[in-house]
């Protein structure tokens, strides 16, 4: 996509109103550059599949309550002494018991800050990462926006929401995600953040907007 922003930038110039023949001249460019729109949705696809499979895996490990949302967790409880002794797909009744008990700073891996009588240990824990994660976001997005050369109506909309309500929401998501989820979002969020830096750097600025070409009297 990058290498071709300049190339599109190049082509709407020339085409100026004439529609029809820019969109037969941008999907031979695409063609040329063997460049699929979907394509660039596969990475977000399997990162909210395993983002799901994740949560799902981490809600099993405690299966003592009912849980009436879709992959969140079991339909039919276990008293303490069931869940400690029955396996989590690959894990043990050994490793459920050890994830039950671990922790990260003094707050368990299966804590929220809704769920837990010890609010104030998962409160320390919990809102670093919610604020690494949220920062991260936001500087992902400021960084990719500094690199547009020209904004329309509608991208001007989609930038305000991945500058301001994405990181709004993974604020929001910090207080119903377990503490193991938070370490995810801020690993994941700080790892796009640094690999997206690179990426860029490596890219080099992007090519200024071609003069519109001046017709001949």
């Amino acid at each position: 996509m990058a290498v071709l922003q300049p190339k599109m930038r190049q082509l709407r110039a020339e085409c100026g109103d004439d529609r029809e023949r820019l969109a037969v001249e941008t999907r031979k460019l695409q063609q040329q550059h063997n460049f699929n729109v979907l394509s660039g949705c596969l990475p977000v696809l399997v990162q909210l599949l395993m983002f799901l499979g994740l949560l799902h895996v981490l809600h099993s490990f405690d299966r003592t309550a009912v849980s009436h949302v879709p992959f969140l967790g079991s339909s039919t409880a276990m008293t303490a002494a069931q869940n400690a002794d029955t396996a989590n797909y690959v894990f043990a009744p050994e490793q459920v018991r050890s994830f039950l008990h671990a922790d990260l700073f003094g707050a368990p891996l299966s804590a929220t800050l809704t769920s837990t009588d010890s609010v104030a240990s998962v409160a320390v824990v919990a809102v670093p990462l919610v604020l690494i994660a949220a920062v991260a976001t936001h500087c992902t997005a400021r960084a990719s926006i500094a690199r547009q050369l020209e904004t329309t109506p509608q991208m001007r909309l989609i930038n305000a929401m991945t500058l301001w309500l994405f990181p709004l929401g993974t604020l929001v998501a910090g207080l119903v995600m377990p503490i193991g989820i938070l370490v995810y979002f801020a690993t994941s969020n700080t790892w796009t953040f640094v690999q997206q830096h690179v990426v860029h750097r490596r890219l080099g600025p992007m090519e200024p907007l071609p003069p519109p070409a001046v017709p001949m009297i």
